[in-house]
């Protein structure tokens, strides 16, 4: 494209201090599916989807849910449209992580990356179970 025709365009971005609309995900929707080493689904587990925004590890939305009777807890997606700017730290990158944690089982800590690459049950063994802390920060 030629310079010229981007010159409009660079006059009304400019002084706004290359500021931009953007419909940002905020909190991944998840059907989350709970079991124990036998492959039997475990009620009554309590997961928690938090999410960090980096780069200065802010806390995001945050949602617990308890297991059904069969095993699964299920997060709805939320999205809204935000003004980020084209500066160095100017946008917010989301990041979730969960925390899988119900008497009797040791919890569990993973990654949203490390699930949805499989989306397969998270497996709970039994051990003693220790409460599920809010992130300060991870990958």
């Amino acid at each position: 494209m030629h310079v010229t025709r981007l010159l409009p365009l660079l006059l009304l971005v400019l002084p706004a201090g290359c500021a931009y609309p953007i419909y940002k995900q905020l909190k991944p929707a998840a059907d989350v599916s709970v079991q124990d080493a036998n492959g039997v689904p475990i009620a009554g587990a309590n997961v928690h989807l938090w999410t960090v925004v980096y780069p200065h590890h802010r806390r995001g939305p945050a949602e617990m849910k308890e297991t059904d009777t069969s095993g699964n807890a299920r997060f709805p997606s939320e999205s809204e449209w935000r003004v980020e700017a084209l500066v160095i730290h100017g946008y917010d990158v989301f990041a979730w992580r969960w925390c899988v944690a119900k008497p009797g089982y040791e919890t569990r800590h993973l990654s949203y990356d490390d699930w949805l690459n499989t989306k397969s049950p998270i497996v709970l063994r039994e051990g003693i179970s220790q409460p599920c802390k809010e992130p300060e920060a991870f990958g």
